[in-house]
């Protein structure tokens, strides 16, 4: 069975406003910008994208930790 990442719009805002736009995000993630387009309308990526987008979603999105600090 394939590993198949799912992602919502926001996810794919939160990237765009951390990397400037999406050409960036995709160049960031090492992958065309053809592909990064495909993988952000269709919101799933499968295999290594999928991990790879989710990591740096997690590197992206602010830290919960330090707000309630």
């Amino acid at each position: 069975m394939e590993n198949k990442a799912e992602f919502s719009p926001t996810d794919f805002e939160t990237l765009r406003q951390k990397y400037g736009n999406h050409s960036k995000v995709a160049l960031a993630l090492k992958i065309s910008p053809d592909h990064y387009g495909r993988v952000r309308r269709s919101g799933i990526a499968t295999g290594p994208l999928g991990a790879l987008i989710s990591l740096f979603l997690d590197k992206a999105k602010p830290d919960e930790s330090k707000e309630a600090a």
